[in-house]
């Protein structure tokens, strides 16, 4: 059930229908509520002086016009709205707003209308939301905000929130700089905020370190596999798996036009461990078949025969959720899927097709590699002429 009151909304929710389906009640209510109220997605711009000065009213006046072909802007709360709001509902007296322009004239009117608005409760929430109130004997009004609500996805945008944000701001801050005179004539000051801003920079954040943190990242897991296996070549081959999935990962976000965020590192990290567990399971098999005297072909083919169904069947179990997730309403976790389910094929590809391959040629070209064993074996002796190519000389 949807009331309307004084400008204040409620749901009660009493269909069977999907929570998030539009059609619902309660859904039908929070969009009321956030057109009323709130602006979630909002790019804010604070501006510090006098807010009662006229100059003030009217450079705010202009900027609205100047930002209401903003990308994807779908609200504003500003104070010339406001003080509309005052001399069209609250106070219509003609004597206030002489140049029909729709705001008070002068500081005294203005201010006279900050004052009364404050005093009625569904008018002064409105005024809260772009006037910042000091108390006093006389009341100060030092900070004026304006406020625009931006769509993160604009239609057929999808998976460019980001982008779609950057063009946001740059609109922004084209219009502050075609007003910097007027605004300096006003004496303010100017900062921008709000949820947008701070997202883009959240996303600039995990940009710049994300090449940093996968290197990092990729060096430990190559110092692990090289100390395990007593061997910086089975150490390098280890990676293969995980470079493919990393490469398609990547590759797919880019193709896609998806932002990198928080969730791609997270993701990075898991492919990572499942393609290193994909590794060393068929590494240690193919280890298992040259220490009984398997050629390295015919290890290479037993490897893959015994271990590869396995992989399939583990990789196949893991990303099963993920293809349910894919028809998600929820558009982060629907593309998340999109991600996950790809970049782990690609790990299982890995491990079977060029990884086998690898491991053949390495065992034909340093055969004593594959005798010493991992830290938790004792080496023994591969079957083969002692005068093996690189027998008894490389460390690879």
């Amino acid at each position: 059930m949807v009331t309307e009151g004084v400008d204040v909304w409620g749901a009660s929710y009493l269909e069977p229908d999907p929570i998030l389906e539009e059609d619902t009640y309660a859904m039908q209510a929070l969009t009321r509520m956030d057109e009323t109220f709130g602006i979630p997605n909002e790019l804010a711009v604070l501006f510090y002086g006098d807010a009662t000065d006229p100059r003030v009213v009217q450079y705010l006046d202009d900027l609205q016009q100047a930002t209401a072909g903003t990308h994807g802007i779908t609200k504003v709360d500003s104070v010339p709205n406001v003080l509309r709001l005052y001399t069209t509902i609250v106070n219509p007296d003609p004597s206030i707003d002489q140049d029909g322009d729709g705001l008070p004239d002068t500081r005294a009117q203005i201010r006279q209308a900050y004052q009364e608005m404050a005093r009625d409760p569904a008018t002064a929430l409105l005024l809260s939301r772009v006037v910042v109130h000091e108390p006093g004997e006389t009341p100060a009004y030092p900070i004026a905000a304006h406020r625009l609500g931006i769509e993160p996805q604009p239609p057929d945008t999808l998976g460019e929130d980001v982008a779609n944000y950057r063009a946001s701001i740059q609109d922004v801050e084209d219009a502050l700089s075609d007003l910097a005179p007027r605004e300096r004539q006003a004496g303010l000051e100017h900062g921008t905020t709000g949820l947008v801003v701070l997202g883009v920079e959240v996303v600039d954040a995990i940009e710049r370190g994300n090449a940093s943190s996968i290197l990092v990242m990729l060096a430990v897991v190559y110092g692990l596999l090289a100390f395990f296996w007593r061997s910086p070549g089975i150490g390098a081959l280890g990676m293969v798996p995980i470079l493919a999935a990393i490469v398609t990962q990547y590759g797919l976000t880019a193709l896609l036009g998806y932002q990198v965020t928080y969730v791609s590192l997270i993701l990075t990290g898991m492919v990572m461990g499942i393609g290193v567990d994909d590794a060393v399971h068929f590494i240690n098999r193919f280890r298992e078949e040259i220490r009984h005297g398997r050629e390295p072909e015919v290890a290479s083919s037993l490897a893959s025969a015994e271990i590869g169904s396995v992989l399939v069947g583990t990789t196949l179990t893991t990303l099963s959720p993920f293809v349910v997730i894919l028809f998600s309403v929820v558009t982060w976790a629907a593309q998340t899927a999109l991600l996950v389910i790809p970049t782990l094929l690609a790990a299982l590809l890995g491990t079977l097709i060029p990884l086998p391959a690898l491991l053949a040629w390495h065992a034909k070209r340093w055969p004593q590699v594959y005798a010493r064993g991992t830290l938790f074996d004792e080496a023994v002796v591969v079957p083969g002429p002692v005068d093996a190519p690189g027998a008894g000389e490389s460390t690879r």
